[in-house]
């Protein structure tokens, strides 16, 4: 963390006390905007969590630049009531809806008790940062949108671009107007270019708009389903019959497939891609245009694996009245009527809860043979920032998996379903052999199912 980089100042251990405010006659008051008004171990924090999206020019969503004292004592925008620094902190010690968002790591524990205790005091002025004590620039949360992509890989039979665009018509290559909301969900619709099957070896998020820009995802069907090619449509957050297969949020990188490996992609020509872009322009930009997306490397010489998103959960939930609600399910591997399970063992590359607007968590472990159990997954879960977790393991015959949701109910009667409304416990995982993690149990035929 900040605290431990060589000529920055120590942060105050977790327990310690609130500092007193400076005496009034210490010093003239400091020129609130002015950034050296900013107390060092402050600045130090937010240049290391918060202003690479909370920048001059704020990016990828963030509503307000947080860079010097007076943008801290400001009225929040979501509470004018409340100055900044209190949602600040607030964000900071929010489990479900953390800041910095996932993927990118979260403050340490003497980071957030430096900025308890300053924000305790009263956001007070102090010394700025000198010499050695100035803190590094940010970390690069985006993408660099002035840079190429690298060149796709030598395999590539098939190198095409999604993107949010305008027109809702196929090969429309108008931007999306993105409207002055705080949240709003929007997709897009693209048949695959090819016929027959292929294997995915690449996905690299294509970033325009970043100051509205909040994070994408992007979901494989099948069989098509009711949409046409260039179908713009809004976006509820629910999937059914669709995989998803990439996905982007500040901080991450590149999709890419291991050596020798190849991730299943819907057939040509029944085949769709669903680009579910999430846009955040609460500062209000009226000029927002945006064409974000994934470009997409697919070739039609498969590799000797074929990896594909494999779900895990439970589909047997009903929850009524207040309070917080948890439902497990099991996926035992040994069921699958295939037999692959039992020549060779599962690779896990990664995992993707998908709940719905009650969810708070969820859980997968993995309980081995020998009796002992290991976490693939441990992750609060926030509806507006969903996510693709990295969670390298290996299912061996004779484990198991376990996936355990929490929800928080304000009230009402929930059950499973498809709708916003509705609630879900998924976890989707990517896993090769394709088809070893196989065993049923979807109530509404999921592919490649795994809740027995």
């Amino acid at each position: 963390g900040p605290g431990a980089q060589t000529g920055w100042r120590p942060l105050p251990p977790l327990d310690a006390a609130p500092p007193d405010p400076p005496a009034p006659d210490a010093a003239p008051p400091a020129d609130p905007d002015d950034p050296s008004g900013l107390l060092c171990a402050v600045n130090a924090i937010l240049a290391a969590r918060c202003t690479g999206c909370h920048a001059e020019s704020p990016r990828l969503g963030a509503p307000m630049r947080l860079l010097t004292l007076a943008d801290l004592r400001a009225p929040s925008l979501s509470d004018p009531t409340r100055p900044v620094h209190d949602l600040v902190l607030e964000r900071m010690l929010d489990e479900r809806r953390q800041m910095p968002p996932p993927p990118q790591p979260a403050a340490e524990a003497a980071e957030i008790a430096a900025m308890r205790a300053w924000v305790e005091a009263g956001a007070p002025a102090g010394d700025a940062c000198e010499g050695d004590d100035v803190p590094p620039p940010p970390p690069d949360v985006g993408v660099d949108i002035d840079a190429p992509l690298p060149p796709p890989h030598e395999d590539c039979d098939y190198v095409f671009e999604l993107r949010a665009h305008g027109a809702g018509v196929p090969n429309d290559a108008s931007p999306y107007a993105v409207p002055p909301l705080t949240d709003l969900y929007v997709n897009f619709t693209f048949d695959v270019p090819w016929t027959g099957s292929v294997h995915g070896l690449s996905f690299h998020p294509i970033v325009d708009d970043e100051r509205v820009l909040h994070h994408m995802l992007l979901y494989a069907h099948p069989v098509g389903g009711n949409l046409l090619d260039g179908t713009i449509v809004p976006g509820i957050g629910a999937h059914p019959g669709e995989s998803l297969v990439a996905g982007w949020a500040p901080g991450g990188i590149p999709s890419v497939m291991p050596e020798g490996v190849g991730m299943e992609l819907p057939p040509g020509p029944t085949g769709r891609f669903v680009l579910e872009v999430h846009y955040h322009n609460e500062a209000g930009y009226l000029d927002a245009r945006d064409r974000s997306g994934f470009r997409v490397c697919a070739t039609s010489k498969k590799r000797p694996q074929t990896a594909a998103v494999h779900l895990l959960g439970t589909e047997l939930l009903a929850m009524a009245g207040p309070g917080e609600f948890q439902f497990t399910g099991v996926c035992h591997p040994w069921l699958n009527l295939s037999g692959i399970f039992n020549r060779e063992p599962v690779t896990i590359v990664s995992s993707s809860p998908h709940l719905h607007q009650r969810g708070r968590h969820l859980t997968t472990k993995i309980h081995r043979r020998d009796g002992t159990t290991d976490i693939l997954l441990d992750a609060p879960f926030d509806w507006d920032n969903q996510i693709i977790h990295p969670t390298p393991a290996t299912i061996y015959p004779g484990d198991w998996l376990e996936t355990t949701c929490t929800y928080e109910n304000e009230g009402g009667i929930a059950t499973f379903g498809i709708r916003t409304e509705d609630e879900m416990c998924q976890n989707y995982v990517l896993a090769y052999p394709v088809g070893a993690l196989d065993t049923g149990g979807s109530l509404i035929l999921e592919a490649h199912a795994c809740m027995l």
